[in-house]
Formats: C-alpha cells, structure tokens, sequence
C-alpha cells in the first residue's frame, strides 16, 4: 500500500455521511479536537494496554488522527492504518501523520464494509462512530478483520445513559451523557472467542 489516500467504494447512503464530513474537515480539530482528546485520555488505561502488544493500528473513523497525538505520548511507533469516508478528513490526518513520523496508510472507506483482509495482532480503534443499532455488525465485521487481536471501541446511543444502569454493568466505562467504551479480544476469527 502507498502513503497516500486510496479511494474506496461508497454506496450511495453514506454519501451524506461522507459529504458532512469533507466540508467540516477544515475545522473538525478546532470543534472537536479537544471532546475527542477527552474521551481518549478516559480510555487512556484501555488504549495502553492495546497497543502494549502490538505495533499495528487499525483506526476506523480515524478522523483527523487525533489518537496518533496520543500515541506519541507513549514513544509508540508501529503501522498506522487510518480509516475514513471522508477524503478531506484523511487529508489532514496525513498532515499530521507525516509530522508525527509514523509509517501508515489511509484509506476512504465505509468502516462497516472496509476492503480490508484479516489481520494479525492489531489494535484496531473506533472512537464516536458505532451506532447502537449498528454496534453487532460492527463487532463482527471488526472481529474478522482481527486474528489475535484486540478492539477498542466506542458506542453512540440516542437515549441519554446517566440512568441506565443495564448500559453501566455492560461497557466498561461511560465517557459520556450518550457513549459508552468497550474492549473486546478477538482471537482467529472465532465469534465464540470474543472475550468480554
């Protein structure tokens, strides 16, 4: 694969999706920068042990790369696979890849069908983008990406979980009014497997 962008397929729903995205891209750090910061350093305990035991990224909905800046904070250095519907997203996040010095590889592509073959002991990533009616096909499609891996992920819920004692005892932590983290060990692409 070559640093740069390789456009993927999109199918014709996540159009918009990708549409939103290309024309907030100029300004997504300055708007979001610092909420998706936040929710990395709660999750700071999971993302060390993530990338303890590898020196591959998977990050789907990559963004910007806001995590790499994270990384670099822990003199991780490995592969980086930055995932995004969004061309103009991915442009920044090689900016800011390139400064950083990692070796990685962007992609433009629907994070719930990415072209993507199986592979071994990655991290892979995906803060504020799975849906809770989305989050099973998430986990599996992820899952068969990753043999002997682990996921890190967040979940987006519409209802607000402050109440919600069901969504507390099942994800590990709640970062936010509507988005839980979760951490799950995918291991040769067996769903019975998945450890929680």
């Amino acid at each position: 694969m070559f640093n740069k962008a390789i456009k993927g397929v999109k199918d014709a729903r996540m159009n918009a999706v990708a549409e939103y995205y290309n024309a907030l891209a100029e300004n997504y750090d300055e708007l979001y920068g610092v909420e998706q910061l936040e929710k990395y350093f709660k999750a700071l305990r999971f993302i060390s042990s993530c990338i303890r035991d590898t020196n591959k990224i998977i990050d789907m909905g990559c963004g910007t790369a806001l995590l790499a800046q994270l990384l670099k904070l822990f003199d991780w250095s490995g592969y980086y696979l930055c995932i995004d519907i969004s061309y103009n997203m991915l442009s920044k996040a090689r900016n800011r890849l390139t400064e950083i010095g990692l070796q990685y590889d962007l992609l433009v592509a629907d994070i719930f069908s990415p072209p993507l073959r199986t592979i071994t002991s990655a991290c892979l990533v995906s803060f504020t983008v799975v849906t809770e009616e989305k989050h099973n096909i998430f986990i599996k499609r992820a899952c068969s990406i990753l043999s002997k891996g682990k996921l890190l992920y967040t979940v987006l819920f519409e209802r607000d979980l402050r109440n919600s004692l069901e969504v507390k005892k099942r994800f590990k932590i709640v970062l936010s009014n509507h988005e839980v983290l979760d951490f799950i060990d995918c291991r040769e692409n067996d769903e019975s497997s998945i450890k929680r």
